[in-house]
């Protein structure tokens, strides 16, 4: 299962879904429960640890089948799980502290039940409780997308944009396999090809996440293509438009960073040199 351009609570909801297709014959059911961290806080005080600790009474009442298969999420967990150093230093509310003593107390007791995978994600790592780490079994980085994922998700951009009427379809968007054959690179059928292939590398090397890359074809047909009515641009005017698209959205990223950082930042992302296709595998 492809999982390119999926943000990280995306990517927990597909490793449910392949979990509970895996293990269909142990635990013929399945469940995902997702947790809202942000509503576990209370504005009364010590109100927080008992909320915790009732959100996850009621997970164990139903996991109690041990039939069934429960995928707890926790999206964003460094706002519950967040380093009670901070709390002790004055920087955060003294309930805090109980709320995440609660919730190591609560993943302590899940231990006991076989049938509960406990899944979160986090784009703040530095910010979660050294405990809370401790406890997890396995810890994976998802980093931005790659050259190859990044031209996969512009090309199921382009795929649906045709399906919709919104670009012409007498061109194709070929699939990196069969670009990466030399009968094609000098091919003017794969010429559009070619020229998303550059832009996805341009955007891997950027560091574009998922999200961004897939607001690109959005802002491209809004801001870089005529707007009449029944206008219909080809498939090579589209991926210039998303050229043009790419390039105002790091302009912008490096205006927005440019009061933060040096002047090393100002020079954009540097693109391999050389093979245009050794960031294909």
């Amino acid at each position: 299962m492809d999982l390119v351009g999926f943000s990280n609570l995306r990517v927990a909801e597909k490793r449910d879904g392949k979990l509970s297709v895996r293990l269909a014959e142990r635990f013929p059911r399945a469940r995902l429960i997702e947790i809202n961290a942000h509503g576990l806080f209370s504005k009364w005080f010590a109100e927080s640890g008992k909320l915790v600790a009732r959100v996850f009474e009621r997970v164990r009442d139903i996991t109690a089948d041990p039939r069934l298969l429960a995928c707890v999420l926790v999206d964003e967990v460094e706002s519950l799980a967040h380093a009670r150093r901070a709390a002790l230093s004055g920087l955060e509310p003294s309930d805090s502290i109980r709320a995440v003593n609660a919730l190591l107390t609560e993943l302590d007791r899940l231990k006991r039940c076989p049938n509960v995978l406990v899944l979160t994600t986090s784009n703040v790592t530095g910010a979660i409780d050294v405990a809370f780490a401790d406890r997890a079994d396995i810890k994976r980085h998802v980093g931005p997308p790659t050259a190859r994922a990044a031209y996969e998700i512009l090309r199921g951009c382009c795929a649906e944009l045709m399906l919709r009427g919104c670009v012409k379809t007498h061109e194709r968007v070929f699939a990196l396999s069969t670009l990466k054959s030399s009968s094609w690179k000098s091919s003017a059928a794969a010429e559009s090809s070619l020229q998303l292939w550059e832009v996805a590398r341009v955007a891997a090397a950027a560091r574009l996440s998922g999200r961004a890359l897939r607001r690109l074809p959005f802002l491209a047909r809004a801001l870089h293509l005529s707007s009449a009515p029944g206008t219909v641009p080809e498939l090579r005017a589209f991926v210039a438009a998303l050229q043009a698209s790419l390039d105002s959205h790091l302009r912008d990223a490096e205006d927005f960073h440019s009061d933060d950082a040096g002047p090393d930042s100002l020079r954009g992302p540097e693109v391999p040199r050389g093979d245009p296709f050794s960031g294909a595998d």
